[in-house]
């Protein structure tokens, strides 16, 4: 593409129409990073040219396009996704506005580098940004070692179209089309596995009280999951973040003694809350059943998990 972008003080994208003319507009080479000028004259096609006068950069629109991404998702601090594997919408809306307490771009994670990781308050979001070239079966499988939550954007359509960049309407494509977002963690076949992590491994018998663990619980449309763990505790866990469950679980925690262990993101309680602790959620999920009208009933009973 022609140099109609470039980078600002602040290292954004801007279009030459929204800067001043000349030396004025204060903006460098998205490729080569050198200072230039905004020829915006009466005749010719306004463009940037380099201070030096050499020959234009060469800017592929995939490049550009996959670098407005990754700035309008940090500017935003947020993003619209579909509901994750497990979640059970309960209502028309089926898409969630995700939060985030804060962005990072190109973040080494022990041999990969996913486009943003964004920073929740229950644990991490990688987030990969696909233009021409996709998450692939090995760098999944590395994913999956390091991560319970990625999500990549399809930008496919944007390339076939020749999307404006930057544009506000590619801006509202990007942060709220659902259709060009897929889940890559955690997947519908496996996000009813139990946690693999050594201390919390499930086991699928009673406890003391006859309470039968795992099970699964449904509240506000999310999966709660109870099971029990090998040091005479249980534990809980939202398979999906969203907020109203995190503060139901809060709430537990603070009425039976419970706590949060960040490291494998569950709620951790004593084994004799647990009569209270599970009678407390059956109950949230009654009401939440209640609230579901009957054409969009798709809550279902607890159950012990397969």
């Amino acid at each position: 593409m022609s140099m109609s972008v470039a980078l600002n003080t602040l290292n954004q994208l801007v279009d030459i129409h929204e800067v001043e003319r000349g030396l004025a507009c204060a903006c460098v080479c998205l490729s080569c990073g050198e200072s230039v000028v905004a020829r915006k004259g009466a005749f010719r096609e306004h463009h940037f040219s380099h201070r030096s006068r050499k020959a234009s950069c060469t800017i592929a629109h995939e490049s550009v396009l996959h670098r407005y991404a990754k700035q309008v998702i940090c500017e935003s601090m947020g993003l619209q996704l579909p509901p994750m594997p497990g979640q059970t919408p309960c209502s028309e809306d089926t898409s969630s506005w995700w939060d985030f307490d804060a962005v990072e771009e190109e973040v080494w994670l022990d041999g990969i580098r996913p486009d943003l990781v964004a920073r929740l308050p229950d644990g991490e979001l990688l987030i990969e940004i696909a233009v021409t070239s996709f998450v692939d079966v090995e760098k999944l499988a590395c994913l999956q070692t390091k991560a319970t939550r990625v999500v990549e954007i399809d930008l496919r359509e944007c390339v076939q179209r020749a999307t404006h960049v930057p544009s506000v309407s590619l801006r509202t494509f990007i942060l709220h089309s659902l259709q060009c977002k897929r889940w890559l963690i955690p997947v519908e076949n496996g996000v009813a596995e139990m946690p693999a992590d050594p201390i919390c491994d499930s086991v699928a018998i009673s406890s003391d009280n006859g309470i039968l663990l795992p099970r699964r619980f449904i509240v506000d449309g999310m999966w709660i999951d109870a099971w029990l763990l090998p040091f005479g505790a249980f534990a809980l866990r939202s398979v999906a973040y969203n907020l109203s469950v995190v503060q139901h679980l809060k709430l537990l925690a603070r009425r039976f003694g419970g706590r949060y262990a960040p490291k494998y993101r569950n709620w951790v309680f004593p084994m004799w809350t647990s009569d209270s602790v599970l009678s407390e959620l059956s109950e949230l999920e009654r009401n939440t059943q209640k609230k579901v009208t009957p054409a969009r009933d798709v809550s279902r009973p607890s159950s012990p998990l397969p």
